[in-house]
């Protein structure tokens, strides 16, 4: 079926992504930017884009709106940290425009832009110091590593910072 549609009559496991693991072809990359790419593509399709062809646009917008949503929430944390909102201001600017943010994630919907979004979500519920922000954090960094499996190091971190520093917010944050 996927041997049609690979360019130059190549089988859809001989590419660097793809692994054959007896008679299946498995994907090293997560799905979660693909179900993240739902909405867009259930968006476009109410409004009569075709989806096949405009699929990198798509998946563009999609990896945009993702980067929008970690700065969001960089500026929630930072609002929260900084003594002056002007200094909040600057440092989500910098976060934005002086990383890697809006360069790489945006352009395409890789695993980055999904891992800014959950990283920033995670740790924004943290600093709202609410058991709730505990339970929401939680979710995001378990959606973080879902997406992407290195992003396990800052789930193991936070859990080991809860454990020493707001052990009553451990269990809510592991139920996440």
């Amino acid at each position: 079926e996927y041997g049609a549609a690979a360019p130059e009559g190549r089988g859809l496991a001989e590419f660097y992504m793809f692994n054959r693991v007896g008679d299946r072809v498995i994907s090293y990359y997560s799905i979660v930017p693909g179900l993240i790419n739902l909405p867009t593509h259930y968006a476009a399709r109410l409004i009569g884009v075709d989806n096949f062809a405009e699929y990198q646009l798509l998946g563009r917008i999609t990896a945009t709106l993702c980067t929008a949503g970690s700065v969001f929430f960089m500026a929630w944390i930072l609002l929260g940290l900084c003594r002056q909102t002007s200094t909040a201001i600057i440092f989500t600017l910098v976060y934005a425009f002086a990383t890697s943010a809006w360069s790489v994630a945006a352009t395409a919907l890789w695993q980055h832009g999904p891992s800014l979004l959950f990283l920033c979500a995670a740790f924004a519920g943290l600093c709202s110091r609410h058991r709730l922000g505990a339970l929401f954090a939680g979710l995001m960094l378990g959606m973080a590593v879902w997406n992407r499996l290195p992003n396990g190091g800052y789930a193991l971190m936070t859990g080991l910072y809860l454990a020493l520093y707001r052990p009553k917010d451990l269990l809510v944050f592991l139920a996440g």
